[in-house]
């Protein structure tokens, strides 16, 4: 957010109030590197907790692109975020839906320790899925294979059943398919009741 005003207005006392960290670029015992660093690498001065007062930017006038840049990407970020959490809600309702029509049931898990799975499938017959929802792509999918797994080892196959499959429901594809490990990559588009 830039403000703007009269000198001596409040400017910097009002964004104060907002900020979570603050730099001072007219800072007399600072300021020439300030605007060294501004010049070099205008990112350090950027580094700080959201939402940040950088007070008297323009002294460093390279740091507003810096700032263009790092908000472009962290609205690209807070968009990307916010799509895959409205698909994985979307998924999570469609899966509770297919559980339904099978007279099982669907939840989520979350342990103790932070282990969590977005999804558990229980069937009828008391066996259950583990299914972690991932938009796609593969680094993704190979994160929610190691989460899957990771989570099927920590179960006591003493006190209950181990998963009978592990899944993850992606949002692009033509087919499902298994891969080497057991897990099964199942687009959206191919999920049925």
């Amino acid at each position: 957010m830039l403000i703007e005003g009269a000198k001596w207005c409040g400017k910097t006392t009002t964004a104060e109030q907002a900020a979570k960290s603050v730099i001072y670029i007219n800072d007399p015992k600072h300021r020439e590197q300030y605007v060294m660093t501004a010049q070099t690498n205008p990112q350090r001065l950027l580094a700080g907790d959201n939402p940040r007062l950088i007070d008297e930017w323009q002294i460093a006038p390279e740091l507003w692109d810096a700032i263009r840049f790092d908000v472009d990407h962290s609205d690209k970020m807070e968009l990307k975020d916010y799509l895959a959490l409205l698909f994985v809600t979307l998924v999570a309702r469609d899966l509770r839906t297919y559980a339904a029509a099978n007279d099982g049931r669907g939840s989520h898990y979350r342990d103790k320790s932070g282990l969590e799975c977005d999804a558990v499938m229980h069937l009828r017959d008391g066996r259950y899925g583990l299914i972690e929802v991932k938009i796609g792509g593969t680094s993704l999918i190979a994160e929610g294979r190691a989460k899957l797994q990771r989570l099927a080892n920590e179960i006591d196959t003493k006190k209950m059943k181990k998963p009978a499959f592990r899944m993850i429901v992606v949002a692009e594809g033509d087919f499902a398919y298994e891969e080497p490990d057991g897990t099964l990559i199942c687009p959206i588009g191919c999920l049925k009741p």
